[in-house]
């Protein structure tokens, strides 16, 4: 195992980061249509819908729960996975 680049060993990202914008014109329609829709904390969102669909999808999942932060992530995988296991 090579050293870590702390203590000597190799870097892993030799570049530089980015120094451009991080969000164009299309991050900012999205912001503004979320905004107008009047229901942006809400699990009742369009766009809260349309992220469920895309990730059972790309992970071809049959469910899929959006949720406000990494603690309720865990919280949700941890529900899960304890079910999983009664049933088993």
């Amino acid at each position: 195992m090579e050293k870590l680049a702390v203590f000597g060993g190799p870097k892993i990202k030799s570049t530089p980061f980015g120094s451009g914008k991080r969000f164009g014109q299309e991050e900012k329609r999205e912001i503004l249509e979320a905004l107008d829709s009047d229901i942006l904390f809400y699990v009742f969102g369009t766009k809260v819908k349309k992220m469920q669909a895309l990730m059972q999808s790309m992970y071809n999942m049959k469910y899929c729960n959006g949720c406000s932060s990494g603690t309720s992530a865990v919280h949700i995988a941890l529900g899960s996975l304890v079910k999983v296991l009664k049933v088993l």
